[in-house]
């Protein structure tokens, strides 16, 4: 990337100006790196596009399989089109290939709060806590998730 100035794209996040011509060009030039497909799916979803974010995430998945930018991508794309079912089913999968994740139980745990299961979201990240008790991520959503119930003191 080059330090372009940023602008903001309709419905997304910053994205830097000619993102998608240039991991265009880079996919071309080396059709086998996930990570160049798993940034073309994030420009793309930055973008609203939808199935072609998608394609580019199972492109991604296709050369390494549970990559965490692809699997998060494709998540959030299943989440975006209320498809609730697969994308706790797409993260349970992961999970169980590798129970001790701290990335797919993070993801896990936004995954059922994004869905409405607030107690299984609170599990995830619990168990993320057991896999490393510094992670400011987890002790950051169990706080997001204990506000609104007035659960802060003492995280009961």
């Amino acid at each position: 990337m080059t330090g372009r100035a940023l602008r903001r794209i309709d419905r997304g996040p910053f994205l830097p100006v000619g993102a998608e011509r240039q991991f265009l060009a880079l996919s071309k030039a080396s059709p086998a790196s996930p990570e160049i497909h798993g940034w073309l799916g994030k420009t793309y979803e930055a973008k609203g596009d939808i199935a072609r974010a998608r394609a580019s995430y199972d492109k991604a998945l296709e050369l390494q399989p549970d990559m965490p930018l692809a699997v998060a991508g494709l998540v959030q794309a299943d989440l975006a089109q209320k498809k609730i079912e697969s994308a706790r089913s797409r993260v349970d999968t992961r999970l169980a290939r590798n129970a001790n994740d701290p990335v797919m139980l993070l993801l896990a745990g936004n995954t059922y709060y994004s869905s409405g299961d607030a107690k299984r979201a609170e599990s995830f990240y619990r168990r993320m806590l057991g896999v490393g008790p510094d992670s400011i991520r987890a002790f950051s959503r169990l706080g997001a998730l204990y506000l609104p119930q007035k659960r802060l003191v003492g995280g009961r």
